[in-house]
């Protein structure tokens, strides 16, 4: 489904690759990855049918980050970091 759906979006502003496995792990782009991790990340909720406020491209980075560990937080996952690393 990653692959079919969310690289596939038509409706994002941002044209996203397939993952590798350390994409997260070095920054090249900070700015290109935490977009992809915020749209994956709502994607997520979205492809478990979980309700939670969409967010935009231009709203604080800080904001977005606390509302995914709030959804995360309502869907009981453990929290073991702040919302700011």
């Amino acid at each position: 489904n990653y692959q079919k759906e969310f690289l596939s979006q038509s409706n994002s502003n941002h044209n996203f690759i397939p993952l590798t496995h350390g994409y997260f792990s070095y920054s090249n782009n900070i700015a290109e990855q935490f977009a992809y991790f915020q749209s994956l990340c709502a994607w997520l909720f979205q492809f478990i049918s979980h309700p939670f406020m969409e967010w935009d491209d231009f709203q604080d980075p800080n904001s977005i980050s606390n509302n995914i560990l709030q959804e995360c937080k309502k869907l009981k996952f453990p929290k073991e970091f702040p919302s700011t690393k």
